[in-house]
């Protein structure tokens, strides 16, 4: 009774929403030059109360001040550009049954409360609401955002107030806040700056006031410096310059740049040091020593009749040391190379102080047959550096003896999914379990090799017949599908996300059959954790409970560029639901190249050293999401890579576990796992 009672709701709530055409205006608005996220604090679908919007399409008025907060509000979001401040309009406000229609202008009228000057506390404006039913984006990313005036924030700016600076004598330095402003009196400042500090700057007069400060409120207004003359006297100034911040010791010590005055010579007159030059780089003089004679009159003389200044600038100069030479140095056999020059190979930088070898891979020409280089590659290292110079060798070294292998693996024939399967030669357990190697007098018997494994009675192939003595190597692992007695509500034989032309995700997945299934639900995360996955806002998708092939698909349309999606099926039945996934796609800006099949291009190196990186170069079919898995020898999950459409990928395997911890050496294994492609490949890590 329940489930009934639970399928007449959620039937009766798809016919109520079916009633309503849901569309959302959202128009982005900005400040000229204020942040406008200071004036509207609102969090997302409320309402921030300094502001009032009016909406009208000539008919109806939708108004903050008659209608609820989901139906009309200025708020802070998210939305195609970020999160940014938003004028919001619902269409379902208008009292039509689906709200104004394409073609229709609407106005629209924002008042900034706490401003009262109705002059400037408002702006209007209008636009066409544009075709279509999806919720409407005016913002930056198309150009279709708001800028509004910072008045409508300030009000009408202030009337213009003038400060007249006068003197007696006239013809003086204005100085303003203790540099000189350019102008002499009389002369007029237009709105000066509250706090500013106004002198007359000519030392051979006291001046009366000394200073003049602007006030709060400052209007219109003249100061007048009274100077009276003061008794001849004598001023020696040393300027020591140099680049900022740097400690100097003397006679009179500072930080560059400062001026040392006094009124007698002898006080500064003597040896001044600055302190040590940063890295690479060294002073041109230092120290530099001042003598009494090194102090000139300032030009014409006498500067009034009663004071004379003497004036003298030392200068202290940076320049650069000349460029480091950094030397690799790599030995090897004559007649092979490394990087592409012949052994014995030098590299060289010395365009600057910073070492650009360091990181560099050194790899070795190919070796002969029957050969290897040891070590196979080198990275250049600064530890390794003595004296600015590193030296590197590789040498020839004969390869062991190749022992034949054969490696026995088994998976599920529906989902690929490697299988840990005990392994029998003519009927008897051997003790391994898939995945297997074995090797020729080691562990090898030949034989009929088969597959045993709870749930799984039946094989493909059924047996495999290998002869009594291996005379040769097999690369490609010999593979047992399984396939499986179990019997679930829904069997999938895909479940994809890929994105349309509109850069949309459209998810679709493939039921070979269906049985006491209720329906289907999608859910949504930004990274491959289910745990913070989040529920599509769409329908239950129902479910046809046939045994015919049936294909499902729902867009969504709520992704932005330049993520990546992670996608869940949830199955919903009368038992307990199942979950599917996750499937993942790449939300771009643009569109991408399109590639016709999966495969695997090339891989290695192959022996591959525990400490380099093994690269595994493949091309996804586009729309195909899949896997790069590796294994153990014992069919044990060492590391999986998820994949998605595109040509040239490479996927880089470290020798690391996803744990992080190293691999030992051994035989492994990759796989790649899409839709429409199954390829293995073997590995092998040597120390």
């Amino acid at each position: 009774m329940k489930r009934l009672l639970l399928i007449a709701i959620v039937l009766s709530m798809a016919v109520f929403a079916s009633a309503y055409s849901y569309r959302m205006i959202n128009q982005q608005i900005m400040l000229e030059t204020l942040d406008i996220m200071t004036y509207v604090t609102a969090a997302a679908g409320t309402h921030d109360a300094n502001w009032q919007l009016d909406v009208t399409d000539g008919i109806d008025v939708v108004s903050t001040t008659t209608h609820l907060p989901q139906f009309c509000r200025v708020e802070t979001k998210s939305g195609p550009t970020g999160l940014a401040a938003w004028a919001t309009v619902d269409m379902q406000a208008f009292t039509t049954t689906s709200g104004p229609s394409a073609g229709t202008e609407i106005t629209w009228t924002l008042t900034y409360l706490p401003n009262t000057d109705e002059a400037t506390n408002k702006i209007v404006f209008s636009f066409v609401l544009p075709t279509g039913t999806s919720a409407v984006w005016r913002a930056t990313h198309n150009g279709l955002h708001l800028v509004m005036p910072d008045s409508i924030i300030l009000g009408a700016a202030p009337a213009d107030q003038t400060l007249t600076i006068t003197s007696e004598p006239t013809n003086q330095p204005i100085w303003m806040n203790g540099a000189d402003s350019g102008f002499t009196t009389p002369h007029d400042f237009v709105n000066p700056v509250v706090g500013s500090v106004f002198t007359i700057n000519n030392a051979a007069y006291t001046w009366e006031p000394v200073n003049y400060t602007v006030p709060e409120g400052f209007v219109t207004a003249t100061v007048n410096f009274v100077g009276t003359l003061v008794p001849d006297t004598f001023a020696y100034n040393l300027y020591v310059n140099g680049p900022d911040g740097y400690a100097v010791t003397g006679p009179v010590a500072g930080t560059t740049d400062y001026v040392a005055t006094n009124a007698d010579v002898t006080a500064l007159v003597g040896e001044y040091t600055i302190a040590d030059a940063p890295e690479n780089y060294h002073w041109e003089v230092n120290p530099i020593n001042v003598v009494a004679d090194d102090f000139v009159e300032q030009t014409g003389g006498k500067i009034t009749r009663a004071h004379r200044i003497f004036n003298h600038t030392i200068e202290f100069v940076l320049a650069p040391n000349p460029p480091i030479t950094y030397t690799v140095n790599v030995a090897g056999p004559a007649g092979y190379s490394v990087n592409g020059v012949d052994f014995p190979a030098v590299f060289t930088d010395s365009n600057d102080y910073t070492n650009d070898l360091i990181g560099t891979v050194l790899t070795p020409s190919a070796a002969p047959a029957g050969y290897h280089w040891e070590p196979a590659q080198i990275t250049v290292a600064a530890a390794d550096f003595v004296n600015n110079v590193a030296n590197y060798t590789f040498e020839l070294v004969e390869d062991a003896p190749q022992a034949f292998t054969i490696t026995i693996v088994a998976q599920d024939s529906e989902t690929n999914a490697p299988l840990n399967a005990r392994i029998l030669i003519d009927g008897v357990y051997t003790g391994f379990t898939t995945p297997y190697t074995f090797t020729q007098g080691v562990d090898y018997v030949g034989g009929t090799y088969t597959l045993e494994l709870e749930g799984y009675s039946a094989w493909l192939p059924v047996d495999i017949v290998f002869p009594a003595e291996l005379t040769q190597d097999y690369p490609e692992p010999y593979v047992f599908n399984g396939i499986r007695d179990q019997v679930t509500p829904v069997e999938l034989s895909s479940f994809s996300a890929t994105l349309t032309a509109n850069l949309f995700v459209k998810l679709t997945w493939v039921s070979q059959s269906e049985t006491n299934m209720v329906g289907y639900r999608v859910y949504r995360n930004t990274s491959a954790d289910f745990a913070t996955a989040e529920m599509l806002d769409i329908p239950m998708v129902p479910a046809t409970n046939t045994s015919s092939t049936q294909t499902y698909s729902v867009t969504d349309n709520g992704v932005l560029a330049n993520n990546t999606y992670y996608y869940w099926l949830e199955s919903i039945d009368y038992s307990e639901p199942q979950f599917f996934g996750p499937t993942s796609v790449f939300v771009e800006s643009v569109t991408p190249p399109v590639t016709n099949h999966t495969m695997i291009v090339k891989s290695g190196p192959n022996p591959f050293k525990v400490g380099e990186t093994y690269n595994i170069e493949l091309n996804v079919k586009t729309g195909e999401t899949g896997t790069v898995t590796i294994y153990n020898v014992i069919g044990q999950v060492v590391r999986t890579y998820s994949v998605t459409g595109g040509s040239n990928q490479i996927v880089k395997w470290d020798g690391k576990d996803s744990r992080g911890n190293t691999c030992g050496s051994g035989i492994y294994f990759y796989k790649l796992s899409t839709p429409t492609a199954n390829q293995s490949k073997k590995i092998v890590v040597v120390k």
